[in-house]
């Protein structure tokens, strides 16, 4: 067994150890996923982390660890199944929190159409949290969006909170 295969296996052992506290917290569950932050491309630390993030019944605070790892990461080293489940949890999840920094977390993947046009959805929808589509604006802005996205995006020009923001990032991708 190597290093790195110990040290995944580590703690993802740590991870399901670890319980919650009286309040529903667990900082070892937050420490398993930051020991896993530099091991994401490992095969055993990718189908772990992907069941935590897909899992509703899941540490809210855990699943947001590992968006915040995923944001972090370079374009073209993590694995597409993080790229689904985020989408996943994007237009699915209940809790606002997740579903905002699933947001975030796609920016690695931003450069795929699904991707894109994901963002460009929830940004269009007005039941969605306001905090969910202006983190789906900040992704986009480095996202290559094409004529179904700029459709979507600019149905949503007049909006009060949304629409300067949308107008903004249209404005920048044209040029």
């Amino acid at each position: 067994m190597t290093t790195e295969h110990a040290d995944v296996d580590a703690a993802i052992r740590r991870y399901q150890a670890a319980q919650l506290g009286p309040s529903g917290e667990s900082s070892d569950k937050v420490e398993a996923v930051h020991l896993l932050e530099s091991h994401l491309a490992h095969p055993a630390a990718e189908a772990f982390l992907l069941s935590v993030l897909r899992d509703r019944d899941e540490y809210d605070v855990a699943r947001v660890e590992v968006c915040k790892a995923l944001r972090a990461s370079s374009p073209g080293v993590l694995g597409l199944g993080y790229a689904d489940a985020l989408l996943e949890v994007l237009r699915s999840e209940d809790d606002v929190i997740v579903r905002q920094w699933a947001a975030q977390a796609l920016l690695p993947f931003c450069h795929l159409p699904e991707v894109a046009h994901a963002l460009a959805d929830r940004v269009a929808d007005a039941r969605e949290d306001p905090d969910v589509r202006h983190n789906s604006v900040a992704t986009l802005r480095r996202a290559a969006i094409g004529s179904a996205e700029r459709a979507l995006l600019e149905t949503v020009l007049s909006d009060a909170d949304i629409g300067p923001a949308v107008g903004a990032l249209l404005r920048r991708s044209s040029q």
